[in-house]
């Protein structure tokens, strides 16, 4: 990167890796990890200024791979190119993984 900033070159550095970064300023030290401390579930953001809510809701119960499992343990991987699941990282970044199983669910003859 050239015209940047340390502190510009460090947020890019955490967002292509995917790291945490925490500074010590009294003692002029970054420490990166590739994971600090414990997921809350909550996160900070600029980009939103909400005046009112007008609907309130949880994402707790979201995953970002499903995996389908239907009768006699049917999977999906015959119509999704070899792959027994299904994955979405629209929200976040974190493997999530949960499974759906279906027993009335049956291929069809």
């Amino acid at each position: 990167m050239t015209n940047s900033t340390i502190f510009s070159i460090i947020k890019q550095i955490q967002s292509d890796f995917n790291l945490d970064i925490l500074y010590d300023t009294k003692n002029k030290i970054v420490k990166v990890y590739t994971k600090a401390g414990t997921d809350k579930g909550a996160y900070l953001s600029d980009e939103l200024r909400i005046r009112t809510l007008q609907e309130q809701g949880q994402t707790f119960d979201y995953c970002t791979v499903l995996y389908p499992i239907g009768k006699d343990g049917l999977t999906i991987s015959s119509i999704n190119n070899g792959s027994p699941y299904i994955e979405n990282y629209q929200y976040t970044d974190k493997y999530l993984p949960q499974f759906w199983i279906q027993d009335d669910i049956e291929q069809a003859q």
